[in-house]
């Protein structure tokens, strides 16, 4: 799947180009802003996610809606996607 995404609070608003990828057991996400800056790619497994920023950097956690939450700044329901 491929589009936009645009979230928005009291405080802050961004918009993201997504592109994500679901196949059983396995999902690939990709955010990216503008002209491609910020460019986030997330891998998610049953209960094990990995992020990379593209700076070589890749952070990982076994706790995966907190940590993803931790690193937007807002609440994701990062395990429940794999049933949209």
């Amino acid at each position: 799947m491929q589009g936009r995404l645009s979230v928005a609070d009291a405080n802050d608003s961004w918009q993201a180009e997504i592109f994500w990828d679901h196949q059983p057991g396995i999902d690939q996400i990709k955010l990216a802003g503008p002209v491609g800056q910020g460019a986030v790619a997330i891998h998610l497994t049953k209960d094990f996610v990995t992020l990379s920023r593209g700076n070589g950097v890749v952070e990982s956690s076994d706790r995966p809606e907190e940590f993803i939450s931790r690193q937007v700044g807002l609440y994701v329901p990062i395990k429940s996607l794999r049933y949209w």
